[in-house]
């Protein structure tokens, strides 16, 4: 099952905004996976929105996963890259 559209954008947004600050630095090939989150709840995974700023609770929030990631949630699966302290997927600066 695909993540909606929203859903997608919003993962899109906190991995861009929110891997750069502790991977910065990354020089191995990284990759990008969407998330079902029916299928984390399926699998009994917890999913809470949290602020990406965690000093602003008022800041834009953005889902955590806390548990292991079961296979089954993973819809798709795209090589991503850091360049110049970027998240790049699919050659588009993320951030």
């Amino acid at each position: 099952m695909a993540a909606a559209l929203s859903d997608l954008f919003k993962l899109l947004s906190a991995g861009a905004a929110i891997f750069p600050r502790g991977f910065a630095d990354e020089t191995r090939p990284l990759t990008l996976l969407e998330v079902s989150r029916p299928e984390l709840a399926v699998a009994g995974v917890d999913v809470r929105e949290e602020p990406g700023d965690p000093t602003d609770p008022a800041s834009e929030r953005y889902p955590h996963a806390f548990g292991p990631l079961p296979t089954s949630a993973v819809v798709t699966a795209t090589p991503a890259r850091m360049v110049d302290g970027s998240l790049v997927v699919d050659g588009d600066v993320l951030a």
